[in-house]
């Protein structure tokens, strides 16, 4: 896939996005901290780079199209295990039929 709709979950300023958003892909990122997203719109906007920064509580967040790509990474262990099951579900009704998920979930014990 060299192009499409990503959606990154948790994305902090971390530069995933930043790299999908410089290699053509139409990237929205959510984080619940407000600093981080500060951090990344504010770097979007120096460096000229089109990606949609959104600071939203993903365990509110109301998904309102489906997109190619979806990334969730480190998220999920701050979530309930009820609400991780039905995020899942929203996660997979909202990625396209050929789309793809990312989950990177930590492990029970892992000291990161």
């Amino acid at each position: 896939m060299k192009s499409g709709t990503v959606l990154d979950i948790g994305c902090g300023d971390n530069g995933t996005s930043i790299k999908l958003g410089k290699l053509g892909f139409t990237v929205t990122c959510i984080d619940i901290s407000k600093s981080l997203i500060k951090n990344l719109k504010n770097f979007i906007n120096i460096n000229k780079i089109k990606l949609k920064a959104i600071c939203a509580d993903i365990e509110r967040y109301h998904f309102k199209k489906k997109f190619d790509v979806i990334i969730i990474s480190g998220v999920l262990h701050f979530i309930s295990k009820s609400k991780i099951y039905q995020l899942i579900k929203e996660i997979k009704s909202h990625t396209t039929n050929k789309g793809l998920n990312i989950i990177i979930a930590f492990r029970s014990g892992d000291l990161s």
